[in-house]
Order: structure tokens, then C-alpha cells, then sequence
């Protein structure tokens, strides 16, 4: 039985990322290939925000303590 959808990692000369899925209702398929930098981009940013609030929380907690 063929899978009916699925993610690909792609790892040519350039790392891209493809996606795929089978539409039954219209019996077509969708495919798309992007570039792996481009698709966790995202993360990254999402990563620089818990980072720095979590650098927040920790000096607030410090000055907290010291001042208290």
C-alpha cells in the first residue's frame, strides 16, 4: 500500500525539504519542495525569543534575590 502522505528530507547538493499528500476527494496529488533554511526559519526565530526570555526571567529572579 502506497503512503497517502509524507516529508521528505532531501540531502543533494542543497538541503531541501519535500512534502506530499494525496487528495482522495479530487484523486490528485500535491507536491512541494522548499529549501531547508527557509522552512525552520521559524524555529530559529522561535528559539532567539525563549532564549531571551528566559535570559529575562533569570536576571529578574538574580535582582530579585539581591535586592530583596
Amino acid at each position: 500500500m502506497l503512503s497517502r502522505e509524507g516529508l521528505a528530507s532531501m540531502l543533494r547538493a542543497s538541503s531541501t525539504i519535500g512534502a506530499f499528500r494525496w487528495l482522495a476527494r479530487y484523486d490528485f496529488g500535491v507536491a512541494t519542495k522548499v529549501d531547508a533554511a527557509e522552512a525552520y526559519q521559524p524555529l530559529a526565530v522561535l528559539q532567539w525569543t525563549f532564549a531571551t526570555l528566559f535570559l529575562m526571567l533569570l536576571l529578574s529572579g538574580v535582582a530579585m534575590s539581591l535586592f530583596s
